[in-house]
């Protein structure tokens, strides 16, 4: 096996290709993805032709740029275990990618994931404009119940995800079925003081640290319910409606001001408004649960109201959009059970945009 690189080397992407671990059976194929935490292989069991995903994580510390600390902090072998804790605390649940086993050595640790053939949410939409056409809400529909499941899943058994994002789910092959990837930045802490955690365009008020940056302490349940109702937002639109839910996003802003043209913009049905209102609640004790979000969209037969039109560009706000490159502390690949930097960086199509 090729051994881990020196501090004072540049780490060397793709290395383990070829390799093999657990007494030679199962050997890297192909390189999915890589990013700050590690490597993403797709690896085949020689003694089963059985395809999985493996996530290499190194046991040597790993500056992860902060926002306040952009090099202080590191991964170390007590945060990785704590990940597998967390990950390996939840029972099996069809929406949440499987983790079948862990393999160590003395410098890297290997979770072997259940291996799923098809994009990432972000990719699917991105490849296939019938997500955003009318006719296609139903589907969009079915795929994010799946998406809640799998979160309402994780909270049931005390797990909080805090990284939810169309980059951590992935779509199967046969568009029908979603599975919640990485739990990289997951917590089991009823309230957390690990502020910034998670991608930015996705996080709530209080996990940027409040509208005028004064909390030092949020609930992270609540957090991934504002997670997700970004997500139902890039899904039925195919834009988000901010970049960041802070004080000096101006479309935020206008937002925390007042509501109304969001909805107006995006020609909402009086249900989907409501969802949104709920999901998007800016005081996170009076947001809906995950649960109450799941009855609200089995509840909602229609997302847009067609008699509004289409969505016309004056209608969106101009300033920079979201992408793949920059919504996230670890980027999202494709296909492959764990979220890191894809090595195909190119999103050409879907670039949602903020629509206050």
């Amino acid at each position: 096996m090729a051994t881990s690189p020196t501090r004072d080397q540049q780490p060397r992407i793709g290395t383990l290709l070829g390799c093999s671990i657990d007494g030679g059976s199962l050997r890297f194929t192909k390189l999915l993805g890589v990013g700050i935490h590690g490597e993403v292989y797709r690896a085949l069991d020689q003694r089963t032709n059985k395809l999985y995903a493996v996530k290499v994580l190194s046991r040597t510390p790993t500056p992860i740029p902060s926002r306040q600390q952009p090099e202080a902090d590191a991964v170390d072998g007590r945060s990785l275990s704590h990940e597998v804790a967390l990950y390996s605390r939840l029972p099996a649940h069809e929406n949440i990618i499987r983790l079948e086993r862990m393999l160590h050595s003395p410098n890297q640790v290997f979770l072997v994931m259940e291996y799923c053939v098809g994009d990432n949410i972000y990719e699917a939409v991105s490849n296939s404009a019938h997500f955003l056409l009318p006719a296609n809400y139903e589907l969009v529909r079915r795929l994010f119940l799946q998406l809640v499941l799998a979160v309402e899943h994780c909270h049931s058994h005390g797990v909080f995800h805090r990284d939810i994002k169309p980059e951590n789910v992935l779509v199967t092959q046969d568009r029908l079925h979603v599975k919640l990837i990485d739990f990289g930045m997951s917590t089991d802490q009823q309230l957390s003081a690990q502020i910034y955690c998670g991608s930015p365009h996705y996080m709530s008020p209080e996990c940027h640290g409040g509208i005028n940056g004064e909390v030092k302490r949020y609930a992270p349940a609540p957090n991934d319910v504002w997670s997700l109702g970004i997500v139902l937002l890039n899904l039925v639109v195919g834009r988000s409606p901010w970049s960041c839910a802070r004080g000096d996003d101006p479309h935020f802003m206008r937002y925390y001001a007042g509501q109304t043209m969001l909805f107006q913009n995006i020609h909402a049905t009086q249900k989907f408004e409501h969802i949104i209102r709920r999901a998007l609640d800016v005081n996170p004790s009076t947001r809906c649960t995950v649960a109450e979000l799941r009855q609200l969209v089995e509840n909602c037969p229609q997302f847009i109201n067609p008699a509004g039109g289409p969505l016309h560009k004056n209608d969106m706000a101009t300033s920079p959009l979201p992408s793949a490159q920059n919504t996230s502390n670890v980027a999202a690949g494709k296909g492959h059970g764990a979220a890191e930097m894809s090595v195909s960086s190119a999103r050409p199509n879907f670039e949602p945009q903020p629509v206050v």
